[in-house]
């Protein structure tokens, strides 16, 4: 199942809140949230279709993007030992 990430930045925060949109991210089977705007989501759907189902929750003047993550993109970071068991797990 294709892994993705999505990153955000709230900007017109009066009209739409975080929990619309984390309501929205973990109705996904498998998702984790390692950073305060961004989250990792594995779905059967396409970048262009986890952006179109997103978009709807967010202002005119906030920002989205979603990119699919591949095991051989290479990647580092200081995360916890949680999220890097839950990264390792979905990208078997």
């Amino acid at each position: 199942m294709p892994l993705y990430i999505v990153c955000y930045d709230l900007n017109e925060k009066d009209s739409r809140t975080y929990k619309e949109l984390y309501d929205a991210l973990q109705a996904y089977q498998y998702w984790a949230h390692p950073l305060e705007s961004t989250w990792m989501v594995s779905t059967d759907h396409t970048a262009r279709e986890i952006e179109e189902s997103l978009r709807s929750l967010l202002g005119q003047k906030d920002n989205l993007l979603v990119v699919e993550f591949k095991k051989d993109a290479g990647y580092w970071g200081w995360l916890s030992k949680t999220f890097w068991e839950w990264l390792k797990a979905r990208l078997q």
